[in-house]
């Protein structure tokens, strides 16, 4: 046989058996995976059936159905809308120096307020009072939530809580600014008032399964709190306006809780899990063609990966698998917002660094930690208030400010709130001024009641609110020039 031929004859041999052995690794790997997905599968059965068992909704619509339903006669929300629909019909005026909602002015009232923003905040409440009037019809109702549908594709009613979003937040920038206003007058009643309104508009926004409305109430609520110090600033209330403003602190606070947000996160786990894999990507691919700037179709070489059966099934359940594992711990945790932070440090930091089994998990957990700890900063805040409030009212009949706040327990308060950050009694230092209750903040450490933020500083080390002596209150006025224009609400 001639040489080439045998030269042939040994090539031939040699890619059969190249071929077989690409064709028994490709064998392989489709088993390898097969029994993996059939595993991932049945482990991911098994899961959601003990998670169902113990009562846990799953879904979106299992969330709705475990919640007690309200009568419409009886749920705020409607006024709610109707003040959103008419802050809609108003005609924007001249958005220059628009108080609390322009950085150029400001309405801090231990730093003092910018005088000549005072004007035009109150033209611009005037302009919207039909709708003020609107929101405060909330009052009337015992029940406040929305009704929102969350069904439609993934990318559906994520964009109808941001509209709502964006109703209440223009519906509380213009309660505070009535507050402010009628805080400068001396008109605590009305004040009052409008912080209570306040937090009526971020109460139904806990009780929706998602983030966005979380961090949507978390603003609200920073307001409310800064309009309420300011209140306590600048006015001594009597005991009936502190009476009245305790008592819708303490309500809401029944209602302030991350657990709808995680369920919510789960639920969005599950959807994704479940959900037919072209679904999913058909609806990707329509948000990515319904783009402004679609990326240019670049020819590229195919992946073999994708030719690999059973493969994507393993990936999304096995990330369903600890996604959802992940998320029910959170979600049990929620009780006790210290042990909350601590659960999602805890399984953040035992993530694996490269796990394509907990990728999604991996790239998610740290933005859930980040809310949790933002929560946890905002409601040591939220649950200073009450505290501040019953000191105030120890004042009135004792002469004197508390020295601690088991002082306060039981007449004033039922119990002493805990710090969300290290889950003991909330704080209380005297000054020369008054006194400051507090949370020890993120560092965990007590650093004396530092809520403000020190030189060189961005945040203060402290969370909490002041309370000064009666002597000490009042109004401060800061002047400055004529505030740029900026854009407003």
């Amino acid at each position: 046989m001639p040489a080439t031929a045998k030269r042939r004859s040994r090539m031939r041999r040699w890619a059969f058996r190249a071929l077989s052995v690409a064709v028994l690794l490709v064998a392989v790997m489709v088993a390898i995976f097969y029994v993996l997905a059939r595993s991932a599968t049945s482990r991911w059965e098994r899961l959601t059936a003990e998670l169902r068992d113990q009562g846990a909704p799953l879904t979106f619509a299992e969330i709705q159905a475990s919640r007690p339903p309200i009568p419409e006669d009886s749920n705020g929300a409607l006024a709610i809308h109707a003040a959103a629909k008419r802050l809609e019909d108003i005609e924007q005026p001249d958005k220059s120096g628009v108080f609390m909602l322009d950085r150029d002015c400001n309405a801090d009232f231990f730093d003092g307020i910018t005088r000549n923003c005072v004007q035009p905040t109150r033209d611009y409440v005037e302009a919207r009072q039909g709708a003020f009037d609107e929101l405060a019809r909330v009052g009337n109702y015992q029940h406040v939530r929305h009704d929102i549908s969350y069904e439609g594709t993934m990318f559906e009613f994520p964009s109808r809580l941001i509209e709502l979003g964006s109703q209440a937040r223009a519906l509380a920038r213009l309660a505070n600014s009535v507050a402010i206003l009628k805080t400068i007058d001396g008109d605590n009643a009305q004040a009052r008032e409008a912080i209570v309104l306040q937090l009526r508009l971020s109460e139904p926004l806990y009780a929706e399964p998602e983030l966005i409305s979380l961090l949507v109430a978390t603003a609200i609520d920073a307001l409310a709190v800064q309009a309420t110090e300011g209140l306590l600033r600048a006015n001594e209330l009597t005991s009936d306006d502190l009476i009245r403003l305790q008592g819708e602190w303490e309500r809401l606070a029944k209602h302030r809780t991350m657990k709808w947000a995680l369920l919510g996160e789960r639920a969005h786990i599950v959807r994704m899990t479940i959900a037919d894999k072209d679904q999913v990507m058909a609806e990707v691919a329509a948000i990515v063609a319904t783009a402004n700037d679609p990326p240019p179709k670049r020819w590229r070489l195919p992946n073999p990966a994708n030719w690999i059966p059973f493969k994507d099934d393993w990936f999304l359940y096995e990330n369903g698998i600890h996604g959802v594992t992940i998320l029910s711990r959170l979600v049990g945790a929620t009780d006790k917002c210290s042990h909350l932070l601590n659960v999602a440090k805890r399984e953040q930091a035992s993530l694996p660094r490269f796990a394509p089994g907990r990728t999604l998990i991996r790239i998610s957990l740290p933005v859930l930690t980040r809310s949790i700890e933002l929560h946890a900063r905002s409601l040591a805040l939220f649950r200073c208030i009450p505290v501040a409030l019953a000191a105030e009212r120890f004042r009135l009949t004792n002469g004197r400010f508390p020295r601690t706040t088991y002082e306060l327990v039981p007449d004033y308060l039922t119990e002493v709130a805990s710090d969300p950050f290290v889950g003991q009694p909330l704080r209380l230092v005297s000054s020369d001024e008054g006194i400051i209750v507090y949370s020890v903040g993120e560092n965990m450490t007590d650093d004396g009641g530092q809520v403000v933020p020190q030189a060189g500083e961005r945040l203060q080390r402290d969370f909490g609110v002041r309370l000064l002596t009666p002597s000490l209150r009042g109004l401060e006025f800061i002047e400055s020039s004529e505030p740029s224009n900026a854009s407003g609400p």
